[in-house]
């Protein structure tokens, strides 16, 4: 096995992109739910959000690949409202169509660690080791996936995940969710679509299982995609230091 580790603060040294305003509060105790919505100007307003979740946003790992830190990373919930330090609309405009979604999400996520160090004091250890994932790549039948129209998104729920204008590499996230183990996007598709997977899950102790096929014969069957195991690099973080935000 192989394995290198770095440790860093949260927010990145390379181009600087920090939120302009931040107001942080605990959550209303009676509350429920979370909700995270990013907002024109590409901030962020959040209510319910564990730092947990902000940092799985900030580095785009599944929770399974973070650990560390106390106990209240989990726990506590905050309302969050994050303005940045200028608009992105002008470079924007200046960026091909298909980047303009994932140069966002990048700036996003850099001004989301720099709020984590400057207001939780994160500061993380960024490991990448030789493990298990699994390779979604197309069947030699080819996909069955539909070319997309209508709102974009991508939902999971128990034993069903349906999508409209989804990628196939949002889909092997949302699958690296579900089963718990980096899922690499092979399948060489670049476009847009719609479809809905569905298989039978266990359900919460003493609730009867789903009936249906198993989520790997599903995803052939379904979408004529396919899932292999295999190894390869697998990126972590270890949350060495945390503390809980100062009052605004």
């Amino acid at each position: 096995m192989s394995l290198t580790a770095v440790i860093l603060p949260a927010q990145t040294s390379r181009g600087g992109l920090t939120f302009e305003a931040v107001s942080i509060r605990p959550s209303d105790p009676r509350s429920q739910g979370l909700h995270f919505a990013t907002t024109a100007d590409n901030g962020f307003r959040a209510t319910g959000v564990t730092v947990r979740f902000l940092v799985h946003l900030a580095y785009d790992l599944e929770d399974f690949q973070i650990s560390g830190g106390p106990g209240w990373l989990r726990s506590d919930r905050f309302d969050i409202y994050a303005k940045p330090e200028a608009p992105d609309a002008t470079d924007l405009d200046l960026t091909p169509n298909g980047a303009v979604e994932q140069l966002r999400a990048e700036r996003l996520r850099e001004r989301i660690r720099a709020l984590l160090a400057g207001r939780f004091q994160i500061k993380v250890r960024e490991e990448s080791s030789d493990g298990a994932v699994y390779i979604l790549e197309q069947t030699n039948k080819g996909n069955r996936l539909n070319p997309s129209s209508g709102t974009r998104g991508i939902n999971r729920n128990r034993g069903l995940i349906a999508a409209q204008d989804a990628s196939a590499a949002s889909l092997a996230r949302t699958l690296s969710t579900t089963l718990l183990r980096p899922v690499v996007d092979e399948t060489g598709l670049d476009g847009s679509y719609s479809f809905s997977l569905q298989w039978a899950e266990a359900g919460a102790p003493g609730e009867p299982e789903d009936s249906g096929v198993s989520l790997f014969t599903a995803i052939q069957e379904q979408l004529g995609l396919h899932l292999r195991s295999d190894k390869g690099q697998v990126r972590s973080i270890v949350i060495e230091r945390a503390d809980r935000p100062s009052e605004n």
